[in-house]
């Protein structure tokens, strides 16, 4: 598992002075009712893989927003995300032309609190809710799949207090102070 370089070098000898592209994913989750974890995994639009919603990043927003606005693009997704990354893995994007390029993606957990009706990539993907074993047999790369079978939500007691609280205001934002 890769954490925290803001930049990471290719070491195969062809690539050597490949720099990685960063990237942000989510990884949204609930608990039920009897404290399961579990995790929503989209399908990619090309090859019908299983994978997280993720994106690069967006200018004026920090990595965990970011990686919120691509859960509900490609998965109708809202939710609180954790500020702090669960960690990072590595992937090689395969181009149109054949090539294919490092990327380096950050993930941050989401905390499930809505699926729209209607979303941008609606007809393009599909959603599936899984148990954490069954989540992390269900990805191709190694270092996710590492991730999603070591992720420990926040206690449910506190989710339980939060997401009630954030479901009912919706994104009402606090005034700033003067």
């Amino acid at each position: 598992m890769h954490r925290s370089a803001s930049w990471c070098r290719d070491a195969s000898p062809d690539r050597r002075s490949a720099v990685a592209i960063r990237q942000i994913a989510a990884l949204p989750y609930r608990i039920e009712a009897d404290g399961a974890a579990r995790v929503m995994l989209i399908t990619s639009r090309e090859t019908r893989r299983w994978v997280l919603p993720k994106g690069n990043l967006i200018k004026g927003l920090a990595w965990h927003e970011a990686a919120a606005h691509e859960a509900y693009e490609e998965a109708g997704v809202t939710g609180i995300p954790c500020p702090t990354a669960l960690g990072e893995y590595r992937y090689a994007k395969r181009r149109k032309n054949g090539t294919t390029q490092t990327m380096s993606v950050a993930v941050f957990p989401l905390a499930f609190t809505n699926q729209a009706d209607e979303w941008p990539e609606q007809d393009e993907r599909e959603t599936r809710w899984f148990d954490l074993p069954q989540a992390a047999s269900a990805i191709d790369e190694p270092d996710l799949s590492a991730l999603i079978a070591g992720f420990r939500p926040a206690p449910a007691g506190l989710a339980e207090r939060v997401v009630p609280v954030v479901k009912a205001k919706g994104r009402k934002r606090v005034p700033t102070p003067k």
